[in-house]
């Protein structure tokens, strides 16, 4: 049907042009009187219009197929020129004119010779201005034409642009997203969502996105949670390749588009494993800093109690009373010094220190003494080398440092366990420096635990039944010993023991600042 219609439009303008053509001839020929020549032989026949029926046709056809394509430039446009539309459109218009002139002219010529007129200057006047018309509205839809053209492909390189853009802020956001259509449907996902799923994107296009989080957790109680639900925040464990686990925080969010009946979704994903990991341990540290400064708080005022009541005491009872209080404060003031101390460090402030010259001998026959306090069914080995070795160190918090490494080696050693003790000269890639290890025959640790084993607050164990600490004695020892230029490092193994090591730089080799 619609091709019998257009059909009839094209031969309903071919008609017009053609009839327009051959009545403005015969004006020509009544308004100019225009003599014929006596040889021709169809002067007055109608074959004398041929000429300007078919050019008519095709003046009125080219106008009419001009017209139907504005039309369908502007239903895929909007109708809005661009700004250097109008550079090209006087140039323009006048070549049209001048062709439209030249075109009617020639055909005139073709029409007068035809029929026997004699070419005459006047005989030019009507084809001319016919011509300029012509000429003047085919330019000014040749014209439309070209603008409508310009501005699709101004719009198409902008919505271009938008994609690319789009795509692009999807791509570099840090946190994974999934949109879904009416149908609740995944119609698009980015990278990040993908990796963080750990599934390819053929398992998740197309899905709801219950069937993708169920997949992803493994969780089949999932459609539980108010996934589709605008506003919902879940939290989610995955699975890891590596056999890890990850927690994620899901966020619904609807989808405000003309285009959709309000039913779309968007949830983002964030990995925050992270966040869990550290609140967790800001909690464990909240119970063993509490427990940690509450027991020597504890025996400072159980004591002092004791020696303000009315009873009598031997000067030794006395003198034992005030020696286990002054213990307990130093016990207490060392705790917040190390706190005081990590805290620095993280705020990027140095650690102050206050070096000297020694040697490695003294700062043993400290860990010697410190190590016959202890309270401890373990026994010590020593193995010292090259004790001479010049070090320039703040030997008061390297004291600290092997007494928190040596307090840890009796913490997860067995009862009657041997905690071995050693110094000596390193070399291959730690040359020029001087070595001191403590190592221990107790539960071990894992790989993954430990490269965490110097992070802030992190305890190997911590369960209940397991041993008392705040988890920031070996990362006041790491701070502690880089402040130095020195190295930290642990090596273990589950069920055969552990051993850590510090390298301080040997004197000659050192640069002796504070």
């Amino acid at each position: 049907m619609t091709t019998v219609r257009e059909f009839g439009c094209m031969l309903a303008a071919f008609i017009s042009g053609s009839s327009t053509l051959m009545i403005l001839a015969y004006l020509q020929k009544k308004l100019f009187d225009l003599p014929q020549q006596q040889f021709t032989i169809i002067a007055k026949t109608p074959m004398g219009y041929i000429v300007p029926f078919f050019a008519g046709g095709a003046l009125g056809l080219t106008i009419y197929l001009l017209y139907r394509r504005i039309r369908q430039l502007t239903n895929q446009a909007e109708n809005q020129l661009p700004s250097n539309a109008n550079e090209t459109s006087y140039g323009m218009l006048f070549t049209y004119i001048l062709v439209g002139i030249i075109i009617l002219c020639l055909f005139s010529t073709i029409q007068k010779s035809i029929n026997g007129f004699s070419l005459q200057l006047k005989g030019y006047i009507l084809p001319a201005i016919v011509g300029t018309i012509s000429g003047l509205i085919v330019g000014l839809l040749q014209l439309r034409i070209y603008r409508l053209l310009h501005q699709e492909q101004l719009g198409t390189s902008f919505l271009q642009q938008e994609r690319d853009q789009t795509l692009n802020i999807l791509a570099s956001i840090s946190n994974g997203l999934m949109v879904t259509d009416d149908t609740e449907h995944i119609t698009l996902i980015n990278d990040i969502a993908a990796q963080m799923l750990e599934l390819p994107r053929e398992q998740i296009q197309g899905k709801t996105l219950v069937q993708v989080m169920t997949t992803a957790t493994g969780n089949q109680n999932i459609i539980n949670k108010r996934i589709n639900t605008v506003g919902a925040v879940n939290q989610f464990t995955i699975i890891s390749n590596d056999g890890s686990l990850r927690s994620m925080k899901g966020i619904t969010s609807a989808l405000h588009s003309s285009n959709t009946s309000g039913n779309s979704l968007i949830m983002t994903l964030h990995d925050n494993t992270e966040e869990q990991r550290i609140d967790r341990m800001k909690s464990e540290f909240i119970s063993s800093a509490t427990h940690s400064l509450k027991t020597p708080i504890t025996a400072i005022t159980g004591y002092t109690e004791l020696l303000q009541s009315q009873q009598q005491f031997t000067p030794e009872q006395t003198t034992e009373f005030l020696n286990y209080i002054n213990d307990k404060a130093w016990e207490l003031n060392a705790l917040i010094n190390n706190l005081l101390d990590i805290n620095h460090a993280e705020a990027g402030q140095k650690i102050n220190l206050i070096k000297d010259s020694t040697s490695a001998a003294p700062l043993f026959d400290n860990i010697r003494s410190y190590c016959a306090t202890q309270n401890t069914p373990c026994t010590f080995s020593f193995d010292v080398q090259d004790s001479a070795c010049a070090l320039y160190i703040d030997q008061r918090k390297i004291n600290t440092v092997v007494e928190n490494m040596v307090s840890n080696a009796i913490k997860f050693s067995p009862a009657a366990g041997t905690i071995s003790i050693t110094g000596t000269r390193a070399n291959c890639e730690h040359a020029g420096y001087y070595r001191i290890s403590v190592s221990d025959k107790g539960i071990g640790m894992s790989t993954n635990q430990c490269l965490r084993i110097f992070d802030k607050f992190y305890r190997a164990d911590s369960s209940d039944s397991g041993q008392q600490g705040i988890g920031l004695g070996l990362t006041l020892a790491k701070n502690i010993v880089e402040a130095h230029a020195g190295e930290i490092s642990a090596t273990s193994a589950l069920g055969q023991g552990t051993t850590l090591s510090f390298y301080l730089p040997i004197s000659d080799t050192a640069e002796h600042a504070n």
